[in-house]
């Protein structure tokens, strides 16, 4: 699963330089995943467990992205703004 989470992220960065035709693509591959992937696990369609694992997945996807995004901290001294200091690994 970890794999797939490091093949979605890039895609998903990229989605604010795309059309509207390319994120939606996007979005069916990373539905066709999780579809995949709950069926791996045993899970059923128009079952409500197959409805939860796919909402875990979607989760998943929004704390990997939560987790690896970078810190900023207000700049002090010279310049203004905020700089960039750590990502959090």
């Amino acid at each position: 699963m970890k794999n797939a989470m490091i093949l979605i992220l890039p895609l998903l960065l990229l989605t604010a330089c795309t059309t509207p035709e390319e994120r939606a693509a996007r979005q069916a591959a990373i539905d066709a995943q999780d579809h995949a992937e709950c069926l791996k696990l045993g899970f059923q369609p128009n079952h409500p467990s197959y409805g939860d694992c796919r909402l875990r997945l979607k989760e998943m996807r929004v704390q990997e992205r939560i987790a690896n995004r970078p810190v900023y901290y207000p700049s002090v001294g010279i310049g203004y703004g905020y700089r960039h200091l750590h990502h959090h690994y």
